[in-house]
């Protein structure tokens, strides 16, 4: 049999699929893993490429250094918000007791205190 270029890259996309199936999805929203996978079988060395550019689903440090600076900041502007009587948070009605979930997800998730 006769291996020629066409063979090769038949062979290679497959490869490129069936290899895809096992990395791409761990750690990523099944839109975006199902995108990729569409990618990488629609145009397999194409995608590839662009997946290994592209596809790292981490932050860089330099990245996750900012996100942490800015978390910082933002706690310190709101702590100093809570102390100006206008800013104050004033919750009138008093929040519902079924609504504290929700506010302590969102004060965990944008290290951002609830304000009126």
């Amino acid at each position: 049999m006769e291996w020629n270029w066409v063979t090769i890259l038949a062979a290679l996309s497959y490869f490129l699929g069936i290899l895809a199936l096992f990395f791409i999805p761990a750690n990523r929203k099944p839109g975006e893993a199902t995108a990729w996978l569409l990618l990488i079988f629609l145009a397999p060395v194409l995608g590839a490429v662009l997946f290994l550019l592209l596809g790292s689903p981490k932050l860089s440090s330099w990245r996750r250094e900012q996100q942490r600076a800015m978390n910082e900041r933002i706690k310190e502007f709101a702590e100093e918000a809570e102390q100006i009587p206008a800013l104050a948070p004033i919750v009138d009605p008093p929040l519902p007791r079924r609504f504290e979930p929700h506010v302590n997800l969102i004060t965990q998730l944008t290290a951002m205190p609830i304000m009126a």
